[in-house]
């Protein structure tokens, strides 16, 4: 019990609720608590009225945790609860199993009905392994119960994004750098910029970042990830601001000159990379280049690969380049002992 709350437990015999600062049942006077000791005497009679039954000790204080059984609160039970669930990962409000090799079709059917009882699952899925579905160059997932739609919304930053999730599964949580890096990349943003986005995807980075910047171009080479960005953009009433393409990311030589790039793009050796320096305008301190690079967690590689690719891409450009920040991208591991590293190198 804390000063000003309210006194509340349980015990094997009864439930007591009592707040310190209202009238006591026993004589009508106001009480007044500090920590877990009740200093007014009305209160001590009351508390050791019920001493026998409550488990309290006649001064107020709470006897050994075996006798007194304090109320769990609301997360808890929750944590509690999501032990016994099925493993799986949830995309919005559909929940998508991750089978192990044992799992049968009915094993999996039960999971399913496990996880619709939670009032925030819709529908439920299965992950498919690659070879299989629609497309069969990549993980996938087949529906398995609940609502048949594997359509989501997926909301960040004030926008909204749809996808299909039987037609392109993403982890939205992390790609593109993650929620914290796009939150990152918004920030430093001006109202000035050209930025050009390698990677696009379903839209996700080109809408946060272009809501702050002059104009924003995507470059996406997947047919099916640049119709859910045209989609997402007409949504979010970006259109004129926002332009996705399909083609590869870095085809870049006829859009003219920007001020930032952002290359959310798989690892390469840095001299594929150099349509990007002839893409950058020359002056001003927002031109960056973004880069995401697959490194171990050692703390000397967290510091010698970054500095390592500036020295390749001054080389490369023949212009002065300072590293201005590193990070991890997502801060978490995409893999065992494997993380996503980003640069960004700005223009001198």
């Amino acid at each position: 019990m804390r000063a000003g709350g309210v006194l509340a437990w349980e015990c094997q015999r009864q439930p007591f609720h009592w707040t310190p600062r209202s009238p006591a049942p026993c004589c009508g006077q106001s009480c007044h608590s500090r920590g877990h000791t009740v200093q007014d005497g009305a209160a001590k009679v009351l508390l050791a009225a019920l001493a026998g039954s409550c488990g309290l000790r006649s001064n107020g204080r709470l006897r050994a945790p075996e006798k007194v059984k304090l109320r769990a609160s609301s997360a808890e039970v929750g944590s509690q609860k999501r032990k016994f669930l099925p493993k799986h990962q949830m995309m919005v409000d559909v929940a998508v199993l991750a089978p192990s090799q044992n799992d049968g079709e009915e094993d999996l059917l039960k999971n399913a009905e496990v996880l619709l009882s939670q009032k925030h699952v819709r529908s439920v899925a299965v992950f498919e392994p690659r070879g299989v579905g629609l497309d069969t160059s990549r993980v996938g997932i087949r529906h398995l119960a609940g609502d048949p739609d594997l359509e989501i919304v997926y909301k960040e930053c004030g926008f909204s994004f749809r996808l299909d999730l039987s037609q392109r599964l993403s982890r939205l949580s992390r790609c593109q750098g993650g929620v914290a890096e796009r939150g990152r990349l918004r920030g430093l943003v001006q109202p000035t910029e050209r930025v050009l986005v390698l990677g696009s995807g379903i839209g996700l980075s080109s809408c946060i970042v272009g809501a702050g910047a002059l104009e924003v171009w995507g470059l996406e080479k997947d047919e099916v990830k640049h119709g859910f960005a045209e989609a997402n953009i007409i949504e979010n009433e970006l259109e004129g601001k926002v332009r996705s393409i399909a083609r590869d990311p870095l085809d870049v030589n006829d859009l003219g000159g920007f001020h930032r790039i952002c290359a959310f793009l798989k690892f390469q050796p840095v001299a594929n990379l150099k349509p990007l320096m002839d893409v950058l305008l020359p002056g001003g301190v927002q031109q960056l280049v973004r880069l995401l690079w697959i490194s171990r967690p050692l703390p000397q590689e967290f510091h010698r690969e970054p500095l390592a690719v500036l020295d390749a891409f001054r080389a490369l450009s023949g212009r002065p380049m300072q590293l201005t920040w590193r990070g991890r991208v997502p801060r978490k591991s995409i893999a065992r002992d494997s993380y996503r590293v980003g640069m960004d190198l700005r223009i001198a």
